[in-house]
């Protein structure tokens, strides 16, 4: 598998320590040699007895890839460790950090959408959304894809039904359940090889991080993201960004990464 392979697979899978985190697995250890604790539960997933073996038999230089992905906030002194800490910050510059939410659960975009102005006052409501912790399921997409519409006051965020609180906190609790069928799924990697496993990887991400948060706010660990992109969504935005970085490094080897004037992109 060449290296844009390479990179690109590093860029799907640099962040999937969140999803393991949040599904109960792995130590909280020191981390300084990742810089953030989710890094570090990225380096256990590929260390994992139920994942490691099956990789290590779909990729030749699954170790490689392992340290580009870990490694993404504090870089190794690689052209393509590098590439990726600097797509994560550009795919990162999506996120909000003026709403808060303390619910551990993807928003919908739709939320956002009125046709009247924001109301000021303290008992006024809004709509707010969330999605279930399911993977994507064709058969049964209404159940799914669709989101749990619930009305909280608009200025302080407080839900204007109490047990809705209830049924939220019961949704997170999913994480374990979701990451289960995951694994289970994950298995079937073992019938590809280099790019057709890939492949597997990508759309197995897709069924199951399209309704994981890529980020949350959490102001006690510093981080005053509002939850509305996916995991996949800023995995795969982080890979595409990582190969056209990294391609036109190649193309002009003078070219600095830290350089924001350069037009790099074409979009």
């Amino acid at each position: 598998m060449n290296s844009y392979y390479k990179i690109a697979m590093a860029g799907l899978l640099h962040d999937i320590g969140k999803f393991y985190q949040r599904a109960g697995k792995g130590k909280n250890l020191p981390y300084q040699e990742f810089k953030y604790q989710h890094a570090l539960f990225t380096h256990q997933w590929f260390e994992d007895p139920e994942i490691k073996p099956s990789l290590s038999k779909a990729f030749s230089n699954i170790d490689e890839i392992k340290v580009w992905a870990s490694r993404h906030h504090n870089p190794e002194d690689s052209l393509e460790s590098k590439v990726l800490q600097k797509a994560d910050h550009l795919s990162s510059e999506e996120r909000e950090k003026e709403k808060e939410d303390e619910f551990n659960l993807l928003h919908t975009v739709f939320e956002r959408v009125s046709f009247i102005e924001d109301s000021e006052k303290e008992d006024d409501l809004e709509f707010w959304g969330y999605y279930k912790l399911k993977p994507l399921d064709f058969e049964n997409l209404e159940d799914t894809i669709f989101p749990v519409i619930i009305q909280r006051t608009a200025k302080t965020g407080k839900l204007a039904n109490p047990s809705d609180e209830r049924k939220i906190r019961e949704e997170e609790s999913k994480y374990p359940e979701l990451y289960k069928k995951f694994l289970e799924d994950f298995k079937k990697i073992n019938y590809f090889k280099e790019e057709q496993a890939f492949n597997f990887i990508y759309y197995l991400l897709q069924k199951y991080l399209w309704c994981v948060p890529a980020s949350k706010y959490d102001k006690e660990r510093g981080s005053r993201h509002y939850p509305d992109i996916s995991l996949f969504d800023h995995s795969r935005v982080l890979s595409a960004i990582a190969v056209c970085l990294y391609d036109y490094k190649q193309e002009k080897p003078q070219y600095n990464l830290n350089d924001e004037k350069e037009k790099v992109f074409l979009l």
